[in-house]
């Protein structure tokens, strides 16, 4: 297509099918440095230092988001560039340079307490996550994970607590309704 916006739109929505790389990965080579971009972030897991074009634009994209790295999106851009790139430590780095920005940067509070998680750090994660409900009480996603958190330790009675309030706080949130029930059934 000739529109690079809608090009950019396209790689977006088939980030994540499987069988997409072979559509995706001309696009590395676009003319336009946004599609090119879309194209290496849509393609970073499954194809993490392959070819030349691949590394051009994901280094683009690493540029891009250091050049916003005043700033907790950007931060948070990097974040998740470590984190493709299986670099646990940059990614851990760059979440809390972020939140260091602004504390209440929900995308980064929640994504580095389940990083801190999966690497066994819970009671980490947890005060993470309990610090983030300090701050904005009325986030029903810290209340949610809040609540998974609780759950993987066994602490089910906070689990219950924070499942409760994730759910009053969004009432449209399917999944912590469907753990709060299941949770009250056990």
């Amino acid at each position: 297509d000739p529109s690079a916006l809608l090009r950019s739109r396209a790689v977006r929505s088939l980030k994540g099918i499987p069988g997409t790389e072979a559509s995706l990965s001309p696009l590395l080579e676009d003319p336009v440095r946004l599609v090119r971009m879309d194209a290496a972030w849509a393609l970073c897991r499954v194809r993490a230092g392959e070819g030349e074009p691949f590394r051009a634009a994901m280094g683009e994209f690493a540029q891009a988001a250091r050049y916003n790295a005043d700033h907790p999106a950007g931060r948070l851009q990097l974040a998740l560039l470590e984190e493709a790139r299986s670099n646990a430590q940059g990614a851990e780095r760059e979440y809390r340079a972020a939140l260091e920005l602004d504390p209440g940067a929900l995308p980064a509070r929640c994504n580095l307490a389940i990083l801190l998680s999966t690497l066994g750090r819970r009671e980490e994660a947890v005060r993470l996550l309990e610090e983030g409900v300090r701050l904005t009480p009325g986030e029903g996603v810290l209340h949610f994970n809040l609540g998974l958190a609780y759950s993987d330790q066994g602490r089910r009675e906070d689990a219950l607590s924070s499942l409760k309030e994730a759910v009053r706080l969004d009432p449209t949130n399917a999944r912590a309704t469907g753990i709060l029930r299941t949770l009250e059934t056990e």
